[in-house]
């Protein structure tokens, strides 16, 4: 420990200068706390490579600073998020029989009742673990683009309708995050987006300049005063993977730890965002997708 006088501080409240080492925290959120502890004439300095902070204050600053970082600097809850994305069939005579809540994107949290009437054509099943306020990613199909509706809603997002769209790779999925909220309750928010892979050609050319230096066997013969050129080309291709959030499907709810919920995509850009993962099937039109998400803690 050393002690010195800072600027503005009496001899009677000598400054004293202090490591704490930061375990969990952003480096820069962590200096952030500190430095709402320490005096006016207080100062923290980061050290990246040790994820250690260097404080210079007095005394009781110092003490405050360091039991505000103990509190705060905890590693965060981790999740479980099971998520099942299911392929949902109706018969003319019952329609979808879907009543809930709505949520935003088009969503509808449907009531428990609606699990015993109808069965699930296709299921497929995630399990996430994440950290509380962290996203997990779920690829939960590929779209093929062969209905004109399904064209029109991928052009809205910027992906040209091309004739042979129907055979560009276009995954689908969800972001989902889940923030723990109290001891017992999540906060969810559920991302759409699709990704392409988009393939570019680059072409890179070299100029290369053949100067005509004469020859010895005909000395008579000068330079010539203008040098021919060659273009050399080498065409390289790259492939990159091309991300499009469908934010107008975006939605959130709260639910309990350990609580199954059912959201069904039936309106808005939700319901286009679900005809487009089933316009591989002939009819659609009594199709739609649904989500099942449990959360429960990890540790």
């Amino acid at each position: 420990m050393i002690a010195m006088v800072l600027p503005g501080i009496s001899d009677t409240a000598r400054a004293e200068t202090a490591t704490l080492e930061v375990l969990h925290l952003p480096l820069q959120e962590a200096s952030a706390v500190v430095k709402s502890q320490l005096s006016r004439q207080g100062v923290v300095v980061q050290i990246p490579s040790r994820r250690m902070l260097m404080i210079q204050d007095n005394a009781e600053h110092i003490k405050r600073a360091r039991a505000l970082l103990k509190r705060l600097d905890i590693s965060a809850p981790q999740l479980n998020v099971q998520v099942d994305v299911e392929e949902q069939q109706t018969s003319e005579q019952t329609g979808t029989g879907i009543s809930g809540m709505m949520l935003p994107g088009g969503w509808v949290r449907i009531r428990a009742s609606y699990e015993a009437r109808q069965g699930s054509d296709h299921q497929r099943r995630f399990l996430l673990r994440v950290t509380s306020g962290k996203y997990g990613r779920i690829e939960a199909g590929h779209i093929r683009a062969i209905r004109p509706s399904v064209r029109r809603f991928l052009h809205r997002y910027g992906v040209a309708d091309a004739p042979d769209l129907a055979l560009v790779p276009i995954t689908a999925g969800f972001d989902v995050q889940a923030r723990l909220i109290g001891k017992d309750s999540v906060r969810l928010h559920i991302h759409p987006w699709f990704e392409r892979e988009r393939q570019e050609t680059n072409i890179q050319a070299d100029i290369e300049i053949l100067p005509n230096l004469g020859s010895t066997a005909a000395t008579k013969r000068p330079p010539a005063p203008q040098a021919p050129m060659r273009l050399n080309m080498q065409p390289q291709q790259s492939r990159h993977i091309e991300r499009i959030a469908v934010t107008d499907a975006d939605t959130e709810l709260t639910v309990r730890l350990g609580e199954t919920v059912i959201l069904a995509a039936t309106g808005q850009t939700a319901k286009a965002f679900g005809n487009a993962l089933l316009d591989h099937y002939v009819i659609v039109a009594k199709r739609f997708i649904l989500l099942r998400l449990t959360v429960t803690r990890a540790n």
